[in-house]
C-alpha cells in the first residue's frame, strides 16, 4: 500500500533557515533522482504519524503543490537526544526504470533445531535487490520450520520472486542453527601427600 505525504517547496536554504524551519514543526528535505533536485519541507507531526518506522523500500506518493511523484526514503538524519528526524532524502522513482534498494528479511516458523538445544544465528537482516516499483516486496520471508541442528538457509534457498533480482552472493548464509557452546570445567583433584612415617631410633 502506497502512503501519501504532502510537502511544500523550501525557498530559504542554509543552516539558519533550516533551524528556523524546524522550530515551526517542519522537517527540511530534498527530492533527487532523474530530475533537478528540489528542496522541500514536510510537516513533522504528519510524517511521524504516517511513518512509525522508516523503510527504504516503502513507496510514497509525495505531493508538492499540484504535482505528485513516487519516491522512496533513501536517507535521513536523526537527533538521537531529542528523538526527532532533522532531515530527509527522498529518491524519485523514474517510471519504467528498475530500482536498486534493500528489503528486510522476516524469519517465520519455529526451527526443530531449537528444540534440540541449538541456537539460532541470524547472519543477514536484509537483501540488496533490483526491481520495478510495482514488483517491490515489503519483506522477504524466510521459513525456518524445517531447519535442524547444524543446518543453514542460504540466499540461494530463497524462492524466486517475480521481477526481483537479488544481488547478495548465493552462498551467503541467512540463518543457521548451531550447537550451544557448553564449557566443561574439569576439576583437578590433587591427592593429599601422605605424612612421612616416624623413624625409630
Amino acid at each position: 500500500m502506497t502512503k501519501e505525504l504532502k510537502a511544500e517547496v523550501r525557498e530559504q536554504l542554509g543552516k539558519g533557515a533550516t533551524n528556523r524551519l524546524r522550530k515551526t514543526g517542519m522537517i527540511p528535505a530534498i527530492v533527487y533522482g532523474h530530475g533537478q533536485p528540489i528542496n522541500i519541507a514536510v510537516n513533522e507531526r504528519n510524517f511521524n504519524n504516517s511513518f512509525k518506522k522508516i523503510s527504504e523500500n516503502e513507496i510514497i506518493k509525495l505531493s508538492v503543490g499540484s504535482n505528485s511523484r513516487s519516491v522512496l526514503i533513501k536517507d535521513y538524519q536523526r537527533n538521537y537526544i531529542k528523538g526527532t528526524i532533522t532531515h530527509l532524502d527522498f529518491f524519485e522513482i523514474e517510471k519504467g526504470k528498475a530500482i536498486k534498494t534493500h528489503v528486510p528479511i522476516k524469519i517465520t516458523g519455529v526451527a526443530p533445531g531449537l528444540r534440540e538445544g541449538g541456537i539460532l544465528e541470524h547472519s543477514i537482516h536484509e537483501l540488496e535487490i533490483e526491481c520495478q516499483a510495482e514488483n517491490m516486496p515489503e519483506i522477504v520471508e524466510v521459513d525456518i520450520s524445517n531447519l535442524v541442528l547444524g543446518h543453514a538457509i542460504h540466499v540461494r534457498d530463497i524462492k524466486p520472486i517475480k521481477g526481483v533480482k537479488i544481488f547478495n552472493k548465493p552462498e551467503q548464509v541467512i540463518v543457521l542453527i548451531v550447537h550451544a557452546k557448553v564449557e566443561v570445567v574439569a576439576a583437578l583433584v590433587t591427592p593429599a601427600t601422605p605424612a612421612p612415617e616416624a623413624t625409630s631410633k
